[in-house]
């Protein structure tokens, strides 16, 4: 990706005034009660990872300390999806005049390699562009918090905790701190649950002792070869739906794999354990996350249809980056070789993963 090139002041669109340093980190112009050093951290005294202390402080406080810790996350949050946006600006406009030379030259080929990357730089920035304005109101209304009575303060917050990927139950808990704390925590999870289809679960049970959560599958992505196109016209090859599993302590991403194709297994073979997935990030990182056990297609009833359910295992440093980059690619190992996908559900995982946390 392109390095910003120069030191500059800019404003975002919640109007935080912000100065771009030349190494591309960033520090807040202006004097806020969340102080955001040049390293694009917020400093130690305020920082979200610390937690309100419930035995040391007033509940009046901790509800301060939460509104501060929601407005600090939502603030870095617009900042990161601002530089990411122009990021991709200046990479669409440097392909754009490789694009103008490359048609001087009437060199075909690099003109057509440039139209397909302008092509995915342009989605990219599309997507980008709608995270940034979400980005931007969730700071809005984070600063409108503290004008809130009890009652909308607690549904505001639980709606910003939500968006932010962040557990606020622990601040929710000393505003109504005549409730027993699992009762609260149980109350914030009810209400996430009625926010949006995402937050309802196919499964919460014991076995062995160790409780299993698993949220509804929902669709995922789409995948039909261009030489099948012709063929597939009103049905895609590859329909695929995803859910994330929390046995204990542990995650794993649900993958229901379903394909239009007697032939399944001939073109595609079966996945095998610890075949990779890799996950990239529409910033540019990616992750690798790797089979739990060797998966064979089953044939549905009725469709003929080939299934695959793999589950692919999560460790922490992955949840947290997932709960905080939409997705951009996934691809797949199969033992037949590795296939990727492009992803439009791009923030499935991050909600379904937040949904997993308030619990």
């Amino acid at each position: 990706m392109l390095q910003l090139q120069a030191q500059r002041h800019i404003t975002t669109l919640s109007g935080q005034k912000v100065q771009i340093l030349q190494n591309g980190t960033w520090q807040k112009s202006d004097i806020s009660a969340t102080n955001i050093d040049s390293s694009g951290m917020i400093n130690a005294s305020e920082s979200p990872e610390k937690k309100p202390s419930v035995t040391n402080s007033t509940s009046n406080n901790i509800t301060i300390e939460g509104i501060k810790y929601i407005i600090a996350l939502a603030e870095k949050k617009e900042i990161e999806t601002f530089i990411l946006v122009d990021i991709l600006d200046k990479e669409v406009a440097m392909k754009e005049v490789q694009l103008s030379q490359a048609r001087q030259l009437k060199n075909k080929e690099f003109e057509s390699t440039l139209k397909n990357e302008i092509a995915d730089l342009k989605t990219k920035q599309k997507t980008a562009e709608k995270i940034y304005k979400n980005d931007a109101e969730n700071v809005k209304k984070s600063h409108h918090l503290i004008k809130l009575k009890e009652a909308e303060l607690n549904k505001s917050m639980i709606d910003l905790g939500q968006s932010l990927n962040i557990n606020i139950a622990p601040y929710l808990t000393v505003i109504k701190s005549s409730s027993p704390k699992n009762e609260e925590i149980s109350s914030v999870s009810s209400k996430s649950k009625g926010k949006k289809d995402v937050c309802l679960f196919l499964r919460d049970e014991k076995v062995n002792n160790v409780r299993i959560i698993e949220t509804n599958a929902e669709p995922f992505y789409t995948f039909t070869p261009e030489k099948l196109k012709n063929y597939f016209k009103e049905r895609e090859l590859m329909d695929v739906n995803m859910s994330v599993i929390k046995k204990g302590k542990e995650y794993f991403i649900h993958l229901i794999i379903k394909i239009s194709s007697k032939d399944a297994a001939k073109n595609y073979g079966h996945l095998s354990k610890e075949n990779l997935m890799r996950i990239q990030f529409i910033t540019g990182n990616s992750i690798n996350l790797y089979c739990s056990d060797d998966v064979y297609g089953g044939t549905e009833t009725y469709t003929g249809n080939i299934v695959f359910k793999a589950e692919y295992s999560i460790n922490n440093e992955n949840v947290k980056m997932l709960l905080k980059s939409p997705i951009d690619k996934v691809g797949i190992m199969w033992t037949s070789g590795f296939e990727t996908y492009d992803i439009y559900n791009v923030d499935l995982i991050m909600n379904h993963l937040a949904c997993l946390k308030i619990i």
